[in-house]
């Protein structure tokens, strides 16, 4: 579904005409969905910090590539490349400080984690 969405983001930015640009367009759609499936995976599969971060760097990196390429072309706009880099590696290092949100990695939650027991209590009353 979201590789419809991008594709057809990157259709209407366009707008097509020949059957290379055409399927330029489809493939960067689900080519984007496939590299945010990729980090979503990665990124859970880490155990380590400096694992997360390398993942997040790497593959943000490789979307941002996928994206500058089709949107703007290969040509070289180093303070662009730049300030993308920077921004990148500061999301992956944020990313990176934060615990991780697996139930096998956080415990078995408490008892009566919602508050049941409490309202089943003043029902009775």
């Amino acid at each position: 579904m979201f590789g419809c969405l991008f594709s057809w983001f990157a259709w209407y930015v366009t707008q097509p005409q020949t059957p290379v640009a055409m399927t330029a367009a489809l493939s960067f759609g689900f080519g984007t969905v496939i590299l945010v499936g990729l980090l979503a995976y990665f990124d859970s599969a880490t155990h380590t910090r400096w694992g997360r971060f390398f993942v997040d760097l790497g593959l943000g990196l490789a979307i941002v590539a996928l994206l500058y390429v089709y949107l703007i072309g290969l040509v070289v706009m180093w303070q662009v490349i730049v300030a993308v880099v920077l921004v990148i590696a500061a999301l992956a290092g944020l990313f990176a400080l934060r615990k991780p949100n697996r139930a096998a990695d956080r415990g078995p939650m408490p008892p009566d984690y919602f508050g049941e027991e409490e309202h089943d209590q003043s029902k009775s009353k």
